[in-house]
């Protein structure tokens, strides 16, 4: 299939009203948004994708909370959301594409580069800001958690630019999602973003610290318990989500 490459790189892929997130080596062209298991099966010539969003069925288009919705016929939607670090070049890129589509939603989704990036920036900054900066936390429209659905709940400490930073997290489904405190939890609010841990490949202790390595990701995501006790309680949580994939490692 025909098509220009615009921009390559890792995106987690969703479906509306549909549990979990993965993440996904992603191609995007001036036609289509192809997607792979990692950047080794991408770089593979002539590798069929593991799956592509063609953009001749798409009939509508925005941006929502800083994910890219792609609306398809009968109600059906694919949701596209980037890690943070290079959310602002996706989202050039996307937007770019989409104007040249007769997507409904296109030219409204154009907003100026410097106020969607500082619109972040601002939540980031704000009282108890978010982490989403850090490696492998992607500031995505997660699933409220649904009555009972929370597996296990506390605070936990990120490395936000050098600096630790407190956030309340919950294991809710196979997500691992922050809030900025137990209140909003409480109250139903979104997170302010999440681990999918269907993507994880690895997971190791040290000391207080739980680290997550992820599939794509260079860098392993790390989160230190006040204790080591919190910490074996959080274990005994993310063993039952985590096995199925690693095993009893």
């Amino acid at each position: 299939m025909a098509g220009d490459l615009v921009l390559q790189g890792p995106l987690l892929l969703k479906r509306r009203n549909a549990p979990g997130a993965r993440q996904r080596y992603c191609l995007l062209f001036e036609n289509r948004l192809d997607y792979f298991a990692s950047e080794a099966d991408a770089a593979v010539p002539g590798a069929e994708p593991r799956g592509r969003l063609n953009f001749d069925d798409v009939q509508d288009f925005e941006i929502k909370s800083g994910d890219f919705v792609f609306k398809l016929s009968e109600g059906h939607s694919v949701i596209v959301a980037p890690l943070e670090e290079d959310a602002e070049k996706w989202r050039e890129a996307i937007t770019r594409v989409a104007g040249q589509r007769p997507w409904r939603g296109a030219a409204s989704s154009q907003t100026p580069p410097s106020a969607e990036a500082g619109a972040a920036r601002a939540e980031d900054d704000g009282a108890g800001g978010g982490v989403a900066s850090s490696p492998g936390f992607v500031r995505a429209a997660a699933q409220r958690p649904a009555p009972g659905e929370v597996r296990h709940r506390g605070f936990l400490e990120v490395d936000k630019k050098g600096v630790a930073s407190q956030r309340y997290f919950a294991l809710c489904g196979r997500e691992l999602q922050y809030f900025a405190g137990p209140e909003d939890l409480d109250a139903g609010q979104q997170p302010r973003g999440l681990v999918a841990l269907s993507e994880v490949v690895g997971f190791a202790l040290s000391d207080r610290c739980l680290i997550f390595e992820l599939r794509i990701q260079k860098r392993p995501v790390r989160v230190t318990a006040p204790s080591l006790e919190d910490r074996d309680a959080w274990v005994s949580a993310l063993r039952p989500v985590l096995q199925p994939q690693l095993g009893e490692a």
